[in-house]
């Protein structure tokens, strides 16, 4: 999402409908694309949250 909010200013709309009007296939050029958004689910160290 950072990199989104770099490429196309931070009071950008994020939802899906919003972004894939303005992407592209990096690899072909399709604008054929699909977004899924996924949470981090990254282990967390909480030992030093309790410091």
């Amino acid at each position: 999402m950072a990199a989104l909010r770099d490429r196309f200013g931070p009071d950008t709309p994020a939802m899906e409908w919003d972004l894939r009007p303005k992407m592209k296939c990096a690899a072909c050029g399709g604008k054929r694309i699909t977004l899924t958004y996924s949470p981090d689910t990254s282990p967390k160290d909480f030992n030093q949250s309790r410091r």
